[in-house]
């Protein structure tokens, strides 16, 4: 097919450009194969590659930008020759045939030197640069001609991109009707209560409930207007403030109600639910409204696409309620069927048609959708809208008007630079993706295998309430939705991402979806540990120093000599005290009671917000008494105030958002910037000194401790309590994954009970008590009080799971009998071993008889003295297996107690309170009786 061999020469040099280029791309993040490349399904990348610290996309969408602009070349130099002969259109496409033909076959030839060299596997992608022309050859053999082809393919595409909006669309039919019916019912309760209490208004739904581009019903638009319709846009504060007047009198789910141009309040529609209503009187929002109801009224089919838009939108934070987010979800709306206006899509809507709809709309006799509409989906008009956007100017961007007002008044009015780059990047990346797949599914993070086969992305604000827990959130999300759900890990490059993948029909598949978005919105505060080893709440861990006046009272840092946690025997520990003595009031009022107070009111803000049994688990209070500690000090003068203390620890209590950032822990817990070049990854001194290293961050720690031998004598004369049960089992801490503690359940015949995936601590508080007469240090008396949720597996779940299974077999025991045939050691506590399989992995285990009890039932009590319920639990503590599974330190006949209250309604703040005075008050009393 070739005249000479000029056209192999040249196909053999581009081919030896193409190879170089991707095998730097491969070489760079440490991919293995060419179709991970190709495909952009990243299996494994190197750890490390020290990238810049706020890139935009993961390891993923860097290997797909930098391959798209190779494979943007390579077809630019292809079709350039042809750009600059003068022949015909038959001439040409003949010409571009043969030169397809000689990349394809100086790619797959052995004759020229495309051979691997060393290691490097033989590359083959280079031809398919120009797919669309190598389908033309074999194409133009059956009798096709090339255009055909081209438009044959077009179709295709746009057909599988029109399937996929659509398909989109059916799944969340069903929410999105429920979310504009529960708009409907709160907006019917809200205009009751306010045109029955002020004469002459008339409340109109505006905004998403009107439209149906709703997500939820977190936000709630309303229009305010004088009876007798629409006339000018006229601000009138005087009805805005009658109408908040009424609301605030005559609606007790109302709270926060702010009036300025409008009317803004929160209204709690569930014990944990609240939503955002906007009230108004300005003309340009109901004119809004009017215009998008005017064209889906129009054209459903623009609702499917609406909706993938805005899913996609707040997915990857375009639209949203944070600062950070571009545009508001209603201006987006506007930008997409301007677009579809100007570029013919779509008929345009005129100023009367717009002004009619609005009148109608406060008759309340709005536009709507004709019965048994046909309209088609197309593909098209959402592929175009990206590609449009992508490459907009900013200066273009601010002088596009708003379609739905007459004259030039700017759609959007100021962006900053750096939003409006974010804005053309996303468009370009939603472009490209939603072309490479011909479909919507892989933009908005999911992918529809087959019929009922579902895969999602998490996002990253889940993996506080989801890591390390994904048998936990699996299991509940399938008993919620009827789906099988699994949830498993991913790794790009260095940190770690989470794919949720799900079997059901498509009802199941649906409630799915909608679970997943409750779980990443009641998400913003539990967020992953810095090193990914635990979840916790922001501002929850804190020290109280029990006495203190002021932030600038002073404390000292002393040797702590008592026991600690077995991680901590090679570090210098010590005990902070306060010095100024003489200021200690215990049972008064005092700055120490009000920090613990507003600590609980903060922390029970969010469980009130976010807490969800299903996701985060049992919530219960603990308070538990023992030895406050600090390691990692050694960058710290030993006297400082109360501020500077708090201030170092904090800086400890980092969330894994600093690790995507740029940062990360090395083992011993110090941080190291990352670094570049050929010294990452090494310790001072050798290659790579240049790497900054940073000081650790002091840490906090509590370990239970002993009470007195008489702990209990002394008890049952203080208090008149009654125990009501008594149990013994094994508490055996684990690490079934690298630092990442789990707790198994055995009972007394070391059988399972349950499995503790890792906890959410809501809130972590340690008071640090006073020194008490002929002390100069106390010892033991320090309280933990501890707000948690445990995500515990049982019988039947962890029968199902694959990786804990073997828990439940009887002949494969996590602790086992030493070989002491059953007697007991020389403390009298029984001789255990750790099973073969789990050594290296339990590392802890402790013998609870645990002993409970409650007021006695012939005494009147507040409720909570009622319901509280103190465990006096004696413990045998073993620790510091050997390589043979033996425990080399046992601790036996520890007394040691705890005390578990009832939980307070969150929403009520004088609830909350009253909870926490008698809570502090019966903590400090119990541990002044046994631990004097």
């Amino acid at each position: 097919m070739f005249e000479t061999n000029q056209a192999w020469d040249d196909a053999q040099t581009q081919l030896n450009i193409y190879n170089a280029k991707l095998r730097s791309i491969m070489s760079l993040y440490g991919i293995s194969s060419e179709g991970e490349v190709v495909s952009g399904c990243i299996l494994k990348v190197k750890q490390r590659l020290g990238l810049l610290k706020n890139e935009r996309f993961e390891v993923t969408e860097y290997v797909r930008a930098r391959f798209k602009t190779l494979w943007r070349k390579t077809r630019a130099e292809f079709f350039k020759q042809f750009e600059e002969e003068d022949s015909s259109a038959d001439r040409r496409k003949q010409e571009q045939l043969k030169k397809a033909s000689a990349w394809y076959m100086v790619t797959y030839s052995d004759d020229y030197n495309n051979k691997p060299q060393g290691a490097s596997p033989k590359l083959l992608s280079f031809p398919w640069v120009v797919h669309d022309v190598l389908r033309g050859l074999k194409k133009s053999a059956h009798g096709l001609e090339p255009e055909q082809v081209y438009q044959e393919d077009t179709n295709k595409a746009v057909v599988s991109i029109s399937k996929s909006v659509m398909g989109h669309s059916h799944l969340q039919l069903t929410r999105i009707e429920e979310a504009r019916t529960k708009q409907e019912e709160l907006f019917r309760k809200i205009r009751t209560e306010v045109e029955r209490a002020v004469d002459g208004v008339k409340l109109t739904l505006i905004g998403p409930g009107l439209t149906r581009v709703c997500n939820d019903n977190s936000t709630v638009e309303i229009f305010i207007s004088r009876e007798g319709g629409v006339g000018e846009d006229v601000f009138d504060p005087e009805m805005i403030s009658t109408v908040a007047n009424a609301i605030k009198s005559n609606l007790k789910e109302v709270t926060h109600v702010k009036a300025g141009e409008g009317l803004t309040f929160l209204f709690k529609t569930a014990p944990r639910t609240k939503s955002t209503v906007h009230l108004t009187s300005t003309l340009l929002y109901l004119r809004r409204s009017a215009y998008i109801n005017l064209h889906t009224a129009r054209r459903p089919d623009l609702l499917a696409m609406l909706h993938v838009l805005m899913d996609w939108a707040r997915k990857f934070r375009i639209c949203g309620k944070s600062r950070d987010d571009i545009v508001p979800e209603e201006v987006l709306t506007l930008l997409f069927l301007s677009f579809a206006e100007t570029h013919g899509f779509i008929p345009k809507v005129l100023d009367p048609d717009v002004q009619a709809e609005s009148e109608a709309i406060i008759r309340g006799s709005h536009s709507m959708p004709s019965d048994g509409d046909q309209s088609t989906v197309n593909g098209v008009l959402l592929l175009k809208f990206f590609e449009h956007f992508s490459s907009i100017s900013k200066m273009v961007l601010l002088t596009l008007p708003d379609p739905s007002m007459s004259g030039s008044r700017p759609l959007l009015e100021h962006i900053s630079q750096a939003k409006e780059k974010k804005l053309r990047d996303n468009m370009l990346h939603a472009y490209h993706d939603v072309a490479q797949s011909a479909g919507v599914l892989s933009l908005l993070g999911k992918q529809m295998t087959t019929p009922g086969h579902l895969l999602l992305n998490l996002s990253r604000e889940s993996f506080g309430s989801v890591m390390h827990s994904e048998e936990f959130n699996a299991f509940r999300l399938s008993d919620k939705t009827g789906a099988q759900v699994a949830i498993r890990r991913r790794m790009f490059r260095d940190t770690v991402g989470l794919i949720l993948e799900a079997w059901g029909d498509q009802e199941a598949l649906r409630r799915l979806e909608e679970e997943v978005e409750q779980m990443e919105m009641k998400s913003k505060h539990v967020v992953p540990s810095f090193d990914l080893r635990k979840s916790f709440v922001e501002g929850g861990h804190i020290i109280v120093f029990e006495g203190f006046t002021s932030p600038h009272d002073k404390i000292r840092l002393v040797p702590y000599h008592g026991e600690r946690n077995p991680d901590h025997d090679n570090k210098v520990v010590s005990s902070p005290y306060l010095l100024e003595r003489e200021q200690y009031n215990t049972w008064k009022d005092g700055a120490d009671l009000d920090l613990f107070l507003k600590t609980l009111q903060r922390q029970g803000n969010c469980i009130n917000d976010e807490y969800t049994e299903s996701m985060h688990g049992e919530l219960r209070a603990i308070a538990r008494y023992g030895n406050v500690y600090v390691y990692n000090t050694g960058h710290l003068s030993p006297t400082m105030t109360v501020e500077e203390f708090d201030r170092d620890l904090n800086k400890g209590h980092r969330t894994a958002d600093d690790f995507f950032s740029g940062a990360s822990a090395d083992s011993r817990g110090s941080y190291r910037g990352r670094g570049r070049g050929r010294g990452r990854g090494r310790e001072r001194g050798g290659r790579g000194r240049g790497r900054p290293f940073i000081d650790p961050f002091m840490r906090q720690s509590f370990i239970p401790s002993a009470a007195t031998r008489d702990v209990l004598q002394k008890f049952m004369e203080t208090f008149n309590f009654e125990e009501f049960t008594r149990t013994e089992k094994y508490n055996v801490s684990c690490r079934l994954e690298r630092r990442v503690e789990s707790t198994i359940i055995l009972d007394k015949d070391l059988n399972f009970l349950e499995f503790r995936q890792p906890d959410v601590k809501w809130m972590a508080l340690d008071l640090k008590r006073r020194p008490t007469k002929g002390h100069a240090y106390p010892f033991g008396t320090d309280i933990r009080f501890k707000l948690q949720s445990r995500r515990i597996l049982r019988g039947d779940e962890v029968e199902k799971s694959e990786a804990y299974k073997k828990f439940l077999d009887p002949d494969h025991k996590v602790l086992e009998q030493g070989h002491s045939y059953g007697l007991r050691g020389l403390h009298g506590e029984p001789n255990l071993q750790i099973h073969p399989a789990y050594r290296g992995k339990v590392h802890f285990a402790r013998r609870k008889l645990i002993r409970r009890f409650r007021a006695a039932g012939d005494v009147q009590h507040s409720r909570f003295r009622t319901e509280v319920e103190v465990r006096l639990t004696e413990v045998c503590e073993y620790s510091r297996p050997d390589s043979n599974g033996r425990f080399i330190s046992v601790i036996p006949g520890r007394q040691e107690v705890t005390v578990i209250p009832p939980l307070p309604d969150w929403t009520s703040p004088e609830e909350v309170e009253a909870f926490a005075r008698e809570y502090w008050q019966f903590c400090l009393e119990l541990g002044d009786t046994l631990y004097p």
